[in-house]
């Protein structure tokens, strides 16, 4: 999918009752249909229906991984912060990292701490020492992690805290997150050849 939510219907055209709800990465099979503007699609439940062309990502996209896992994650600003959540209905910190790296065929564990273990650890990973689409840990105490976050560039970093949204843990930055800063514990380069393995 090209949008974050999307329908299904069951004819080609958005008046028609609805099938089901889409959220980006939902994997489906899709061909033309006669109605311009509509795709027929076949849900992996073997439900089907018909949803707007726009809707629909084609092939993968092209360019460097890390630009992409930044160029996915802003999508999903301001979309509410949900326990458990792993959808662009809702998202948990580690369940937007977990979505934002699916996308670009990646596979991460589902929790904080989890992903923690997962990578190459960065010596002194600041946030503004690290690259895009590293991985920046928090907890009160490093083999207690409770939050994760991706980092952007010059110092920034993705997370879904209250909401998806860009922080900082520079004191002199207007995105500083102070709570975060003192809870601060390392990053992780998940894109590492050496762990490609576990992805």
């Amino acid at each position: 999918m090209d949008t974050n939510c999307a329908e299904v219907f069951c004819e080609p055209t958005g008046s028609s009752l609805p099938v089901t709800d889409l959220v980006m990465g939902t994997q489906l099979i899709s061909r033309p249909c006669a109605r311009r503007g509509w795709r027929a699609v076949r849900l992996a439940d073997g439900r089907q229906g018909f949803v707007m062309s726009r809707a629909l990502r084609g092939a993968r996209r092209t360019g460097p991984i890390r630009e992409r896992l930044s160029s996915t994650g802003l999508r999903f600003l301001g979309i509410p912060y949900i326990w458990g959540g792993t959808t662009p209905k809702g998202f948990d910190c580690s369940g937007l990292i977990q979505r934002i790296f699916r996308l670009e065929g990646r596979a991460l564990p589902r929790d904080a701490d989890m992903q923690s273990r997962f990578g190459v650890r960065i010596d002194g990973g600041r946030p503004d020492d690290v690259a895009t689409g590293d991985l920046l840990f928090f907890g009160r105490e490093e083999d207690h992690i409770t939050h994760v976050a991706m980092a952007l560039s010059d110092g920034l970093f993705l997370h879904a805290y209250g909401q998806v949204r860009v922080g900082s843990i520079d004191p002199s930055h207007r995105l500083y997150e102070p709570r975060l800063h003192h809870i601060w514990r390392f990053a992780r380069d998940v894109l590492s050849p050496d762990d490609a393995a576990g992805l």
